[in-house]
């Protein structure tokens, strides 16, 4: 494994912090389309960049990274510190682990999103619902928000999956890089 240039280390931060800035831009511009009949559309870039990092970058330092960013993210989006904070950092020691045993591509990537950024909203609405801050019901919560919030960030996903994919090889420092050449 190869560890990325400490200079070029440096876009990722920047990337999840632009990424995190862009998804309340996204929230409070397109809301009138976000929020339509009822349904409740959540963009989550960040997420979807921690994620693809996740996968790409030769180093543990992005569970690290994860901590911070999910700190700036409670604290810049919520009144709970530690909310988002743990969610990031679960999702990207889920990813540390089985990336080894996955084949990477845009696919298994995507169906890896789907899973985790579930797990991210089930987290965050379990953890309101406790402190009583959620009075939806659990029907209403998965075909209202849910289900819509996972497929808008499908599509943002496969709109944003290249630029951050290439940006991790070059912060690797490869030629032509992907994971699987690990195999043997």
């Amino acid at each position: 494994m190869t560890k990325f240039s400490s200079t070029r280390g440096y876009w990722i931060p920047l990337v999840l912090i632009i990424a995190m800035l862009v998804d309340g831009v996204l929230a409070s511009v397109f809301s009138p389309w976000f929020i339509d009949g009822g349904n409740i559309l959540s963009p989550h870039l960040v997420i979807i960049a921690l994620i693809v990092f996740s996968f790409f970058i030769e180093d543990n330092s992005m569970w690290r990274l994860s901590l911070i960013i999910g700190f700036l993210y409670d604290s810049y989006y919520t009144s709970y510190l530690g909310v988002y904070m743990a969610a990031f950092a679960i999702i990207v020691r889920f990813i540390l682990l089985f990336r080894s045993k996955m084949k990477i591509n845009a696919f298994t990537i995507g169906l890896s999103l789907i899973f985790l950024l579930s797990f991210v909203e089930i987290f965050v609405f379990l953890f309101y619902s406790i402190m009583g801050l959620s009075h939806l019901s659990w029907s209403v919560f998965i075909a209202k928000r849910l289900v819509p919030t996972v497929i808008l960030n499908i599509v943002l996903y496969y709109i944003i999956y290249l630029p951050i994919r290439n940006l991790s090889i070059w912060i690797n420092g490869e030629k032509n890089y992907l994971p699987q050449k690990r195999y043997k």
